[in-house]
């Protein structure tokens, strides 16, 4: 099938012209075009960048260029190449003028403008994430407007991500029972305080849904009723005590509403965590193979009305790995925990030619249902195994929550494992886990989760905006100072 070039200069973000592209390709599905996109063209040695590229692989033009000489000059560029060109802004500001007596402004980008409320936004949203579950200390917390107040999972963290993007400074500290509430914290003046609470029977089907999506299947008393139950009551007295409002979020969320939600009122798409991503995919309309071989949903995208699902999951592991590890080998791939993201994980590795799987976890029945679902060529393993499940490994990838912060270590031998093996954690939180500091005092490869993440997001990026941005040395320098 022949490849068209089309290439999308515009003097902003490039978001108006992406668009109307967008709908206009929508109605030629059989046609295979390569876009090349140039934004933020201001100048006209930018534009003669441009042309560069242009001359490389010649193919339709398209443009926003509301400077009158960037439009012109384009417009010659294109006559002297012979290949045709068209401005998607121009008729329609030119009727505008005509219409409304007045001559346009001709400033590129006014729609995005960068004003003081984009920025006292993207600064509370940067203090969110630096100020989640009690992060920072306590002269860093005066500076917040609001401090949310809560048990585990009382979605204190995604009601301060709300909150900072309409600009209000928000940071969330847990309440743990039996453990004093910092007397500084409560001293401070400036914060609004609120208490966040859950019914008990909630926040364990909460709780039981995100374990089980990290691969623990142990009943603890993190899902204990009676104790659940006195959290919560031990919670609302503190609330009380300190005469705080409270915002019970027990019927906060629903999924269905939300995503219907997306479509009336013209979303893109968006991300989904635990405990949802099991239960979106019922409700997708059109499923991508990612989802229906994880058996969840962790990227929704609005199309002509309809919930496209996709589990980023496979894609941004496999994408990760060939980035920090381009001579991997998938001889023998080790997985330790069979839960959250390693169906996704499989399948990509299968996908990318790993050969053998050795499946490490502590129920091997679920295991053994994985191998079944891939048709895998593989060993199952017990956990207390996990040390001898090494042996003649090429690859080993860490699929459990084990090392991540606030999580029990993930206690492992390396001392088996062959000294040209590579090993992974999808673990980003810390950057180096205990397993990637062992692997690399021993000379092994490693392989950061972190670049998971990044590239899952790269995925949803093109997805909804049908452009891919790149993962660059700086994003993952940036980013990794945030999950530090």
């Amino acid at each position: 099938m022949k490849k068209y070039h089309l290439h999308l200069i515009s003097d902003s973000t490039g978001g108006t012209l992406n668009s109307v592209v967008k709908a206009c390709l929508a109605q030629f599905d059989s046609v295979q075009v390569e876009q090349h996109f140039w934004p933020l063209v201001r100048t006209q040695k930018q534009l003669l960048t441009a042309i560069e590229g242009i001359r490389k692989n010649p193919g339709l033009i398209l443009y926003t260029l509301v400077d009158e000489g960037l439009a012109k000059a384009l417009a010659k560029h294109c006559e002297t190449m012979n290949l045709q060109g068209i401005s998607i802004l121009h008729p329609v500001i030119a009727l505008m003028s005509n219409f409304f007596g007045q001559v346009s402004l001709a400033e590129p980008g006014l729609q995005h403008q960068l004003n003081e409320e984009y920025f006292a936004r993207m600064d509370a949203v940067d203090y969110a994430l630096h100020h989640d579950d009690g992060l920072k200390n306590d002269r860093d917390l005066a500076n917040a407007d609001v401090i949310l107040v809560g048990v585990s999972r009382t979605s204190k963290t995604p009601t301060c991500v709300y909150l900072a993007n309409r600009g209000v400074k928000a940071a969330n500290v847990p309440y743990v029972p039996g453990i004093p509430f910092p007397e500084k914290i409560l001293d401070l003046k400036k914060p609004m305080f609120v208490g966040l609470t859950a019914a008990p029977e909630r926040l364990i089907d909460i709780r039981r849904n995100r374990l089980a999506q990290l691969g623990e299947i142990r009943e603890t008393d993190y899902l204990d009723a009676e104790r659940v139950q006195e959290e919560v009551k031990q919670a609302r007295r503190f609330y009380s005590k300190q005469d705080w409002p409270v915002i019970d979020v027990t019927r906060v969320g629903h999924l269905q509403d939300a995503l219907k939600m997306l479509i009336d009122r013209g979303f893109s798409g968006c991300n989904l965590t635990a405990p949802l991503k099991e239960a979106a995919l019922s409700m997708m309309q059109v499923h991508d193979e990612s989802c229906l071989m994880s058996g969840a949903v962790n990227t929704v995208v609005v199309r002509e009305g309809r919930l496209h699902g996709y589990n980023s999951d496979g894609f941004g592991f496999i994408e990760s790995l060939k980035a920090q590890h381009p001579k991997w080998d998938g001889s023998r791939v080790v997985i330790l925990g069979t839960g959250g993201a390693s169906r996704g994980i499989i399948a990509s590795l299968r996908g990318a030619g790993a050969k053998h799987f050795s499946l490490v976890n502590r129920t091997p029945e679920k295991a053994q249902k994985i191998v079944k679902a891939f048709s895998l060529d593989a060993d199952i393993y017990k956990w207390e195994q996990r040390n001898d499940a090494l042996r003649n490994a090429t690859l080993v990838v860490n699929c459990s929550t084990l090392g991540m912060v606030g999580h029990p270590p993930l206690s492992i031998d390396l001392a088996k494992l062959p000294q040209t093996a590579a090993v992974c954690d999808i673990v980003y939180r810390p950057l180096m886990t205990d397993l990637l500091n062992q692997a690399k005092r021993r000379g092994h490869p490693v392989i950061e989760g972190l670049g998971m993440l990044l590239h899952q997001g790269r995925l949803g990026f093109a997805l909804w905006y049908g452009r891919d941005p790149e993962v660059s040395p700086e994003l993952y320098k940036y980013m990794g100072e945030l999950a530090a």
